[in-house]
């Protein structure tokens, strides 16, 4: 019978790294990091941009959540608010028509970014984001009273 010294011996060996056991697939996507925040601290785009893809992330789930996959729910249509509509019709919708007018066909991988976190080729990215940081700043939320007649 082995000795409690020879005991502790055996516990303390180092374990082999081929047994070791990775990351789940969980634990990996947590390790990766935000694509915006990763533009934003390279530098590539400011704070009117990381502000940007953050209400692009909003409208596009608010305006087009229930035909996402695995979205729950029934489809068809839903109230949105009177600032969700504003900034759909005044921000969102002349945005994606002016970069789908340029041929960028990558502009539903921008979404996948914004929305998701997928990682895709960053200059793309950054400047589609600046892109709408600019029409954000042309186009400013009008006040409280007058937006529900703005939106209608």
């Amino acid at each position: 019978m082995p000795s409690k010294a020879a005991k502790k011996a055996r516990r303390r060996q180092s374990v082999d790294r081929s047994e070791r056991v990775g990351p789940t697939p969980e634990t990996t996507a947590k390790l990766i990091p935000c694509p915006i925040q990763e533009m934003y601290r390279l530098g590539m785009i400011d704070t009117a941009a990381k502000n940007a893809a953050i209400e692009l992330a909003g409208i596009y789930v608010a305006v087009y959540g229930k035909q996402m996959a695995g979205a729950r729910g029934e489809g068809g249509h839903h109230v949105l608010s009177a600032e969700i509509a504003w900034k759909h019709a005044h921000r969102f919708l002349p945005w994606s028509r002016r970069w789908a007018s340029i041929k960028f066909c990558r502009l539903a991988n921008v979404i996948d970014v914004v929305v998701f976190g997928r990682p895709m080729s960053f200059p793309d990215v950054a400047a589609a984001l600046n892109d709408y940081a600019a029409i954000s700043r042309a186009n400013p939320l009008p006040p409280p009273d007058k937006l529900a007649l703005a939106a209608a």
